[in-house]
């Protein structure tokens, strides 16, 4: 097949690079930390590294805004109906995983159901999440 692109050497912005690196990575050291501890939330690790990275990721994404040659084009989230479909391909694992896992640990701990009705649950889950179509 042929290559019907034009092969140019992309620049790396190393700016670029290290806004984005500190942002992902601050955003999820802080969620990651969350749970670590007595303090959870409220503890200060928890919450600079969360601002920080957050601070980084706006940076990053001004940066791109007004590079001419950007290392992520992020012009397509100026169209609306691809920030809705982005969202829903987001909520849908989420919406999936709480009905078939999570919800079954909640009815065992907090609502103290029947281990028979909780392992009925998690094997269902089980067989619904290795027989779903993979993405």
């Amino acid at each position: 097949m042929e290559n019907v692109t034009d092969v140019t050497k992309q620049q790396v912005d190393l700016l670029s690079v290290l806004l984005s690196t500190i942002g992902f990575g601050g955003v999820v050291f802080g969620f990651s930390q969350a749970g670590r501890g007595f303090e959870g939330w409220g503890s200060p690790v928890v919450i600079t590294s969360i601002i920080v990275g957050l601070v980084a990721l706006v940076l990053f994404i001004l940066r791109q805004n007004v590079m001419s040659n950007p290392m992520m084009n992020l012009s397509v989230f100026k169209y609306p109906m691809y920030v809705v479909g982005l969202v829903l391909v987001a909520l849908c694992p989420m919406i999936f995983m709480t009905t078939l896992l999570i919800l079954p640990m909640f009815c065992r701990r907090v609502l103290d159901y029947l281990r028979s009705l909780r392992d009925s649950c998690f094997c269902r889950a089980v067989r619904f999440s290795v027989s779903s179509p993979r993405v």
